[in-house]
């Protein structure tokens, strides 16, 4: 347990001492400190996002230099989100775990992004994680070790952890995580990265060192949606196709890289693709490989809206057991199923309403092709599978970032007119 305030005090020193990249830097870490890292009841991630919001609302002044274009999503949302949190059960200690964790980290982090050696650090921040995390990944199918998982292991609390070992084998391959809690989740994290980091690839001039590491973090990302064993990280990058293979977006010389590394992706890992692609068009497949098919997923989505109908307004409440009451709905194989059946109309609204607005908001950007890309990619995902360790801050701080570039491109474009 020192270890784990060990680490809380010397995040929290960097704030103290540079605000913007101490938040810059702590949003990739979001991933390791997730749910298993834990001050007793509380989790890391709780305590180091609310020192952050309240040292951002000490220094608010400073860093608020324009409007936040999600305000009224964000408020709709987290309204919403409260009022399923108390209709039909009470349970307020879940409230800070989209309010504090997930949208006021969001809302911070995008003040975060002042100039354009902010947004440089940020994409540095998640290459460098994203690095370390996928070496890490690697070395349990090359070496069999996982010294990250066992460290982190180490340092969390037995009774409240949630770690899915790698014993499940998914089209014949094993599933492994890094130290993310689960092997979906693992792969959803990289794909994720991987769209910030090929937009920065593809778009932002840099030097050298930067286009190497970047390149480096954007092969390792795919080996680690490779070897998580999940067709959720494949069906999200689908949409990035229309980029990857438009000529106006991408230059022929910077295709054929792009193809060349997809090229060596799918001669090592031709089969596994070949059989995800199959296993989520084919029910049978699905089967064999050992995942939800699609009769499995509408049947887990009619138990929900039976549940919903009990109580059409709230749903069955966030203390709701759905596993106990029918063992057929697994994990709820998606954000929309435990939205209907724990949080009813308000919630699945109210998320619904966060969605729009993502798209909204994201389609007045200079930079919204790969921001609406992004935001498909991502939606895909979450209404393919549930997430555990992995969150909406993930994906709001890789898209604040893309984001925020064209917007500073644009402020400063406006001041020399």
């Amino acid at each position: 347990m020192s270890i784990v305030y060990f680490f809380f005090a010397i995040l929290t020193l960097i704030l103290l001492v540079d605000f913007k990249k101490g938040v810059l830097l702590y949003a990739p870490m979001k991933l390791f400190f997730n749910i298993n890292v834990r001050f007793g009841s509380f989790t890391f991630d709780l305590a180091m996002s609310t020192l952050v919001l309240f040292l951002f609302l000490i220094k608010h002044k400073k860093l608020k230099n324009s409007a936040f274009p999600m305000a009224k999503y964000f408020w709709v949302y987290s309204f919403g989100y409260c009022l399923t949190c108390l209709f039909p059960d009470i349970v307020p200690n879940m409230i800070p775990r989209i309010l504090v964790i997930v949208l006021a980290f969001s809302y911070v982090y995008f003040y975060c992004l002042q100039t354009k050696d902010d947004v440089k650090f940020a994409v540095w921040s998640y290459a460098i994680f994203a690095i370390i995390m996928c070496i890490n990944g690697l070395l349990e199918p090359l070496m069999h070790i996982n010294p990250l998982d066992e460290f982190m292991q180490s340092i969390s609390d037995a009774d409240n952890s949630l770690f899915i070992d790698n014993e499940w084998v998914r089209m014949g391959q094993v599933r492994y995580r890094s130290f993310i809690p689960h092997a979906i989740s693992y792969g959803v994290a990289c794909c994720v990265i991987f769209y910030s980091l090929i937009w920065h690839y593809l778009s932002v001039k840099e030097n050298m060192l930067m286009r190497v590491v970047v390149l480096g973090a954007i092969a390792l990302s795919l080996s680690g949606m490779t070897i998580c064993g999940s067709r959720t990280p494949i069906l999200g990058l689908l949409p990035l196709s229309y980029i990857l293979f438009n000529k106006k977006y991408v230059s022929i010389k910077m295709r054929w890289r792009l193809i060349l590394l997809i090229f060596v992706f799918v001669l090592l890992e031709g089969d596994y693709i070949i059989y995800s692609i199959d296993s989520i068009i084919n029910s049978k497949a699905a089967e064999d490989a050992g995942g939800s098919s699609t009769d499995m997923r509408l049947y887990q989505y009619s138990l929900a809206l039976d549940w919903m109908l009990e109580n059409p307004l709230f749903g069955k409440g966030m203390n709701f057991d759905a596993y106990s009451a029918n063992s057929s709905i697994l994990g709820g194989e998606s954000v929309w199923i435990p939205l209907i059946m724990n949080n009813g109309i308000v919630g699945v609204v109210s998320y619904a309403y966060l969605c729009w607005g993502t798209y909204k908001v994201f389609a007045k950007s200079s930079g919204k092709v790969f921001l609406l890309v992004f935001s498909l990619g991502w939606l895909i995902m979450r209404t393919a599978t549930s997430l555990i360790g992995v969150t909406d801050a993930q994906f709001f701080t890789c898209m604040f970032i893309i984001y925020r570039y064209y917007q500073i491109n644009e402020h400063f474009a406006n001041i020399k007119v």
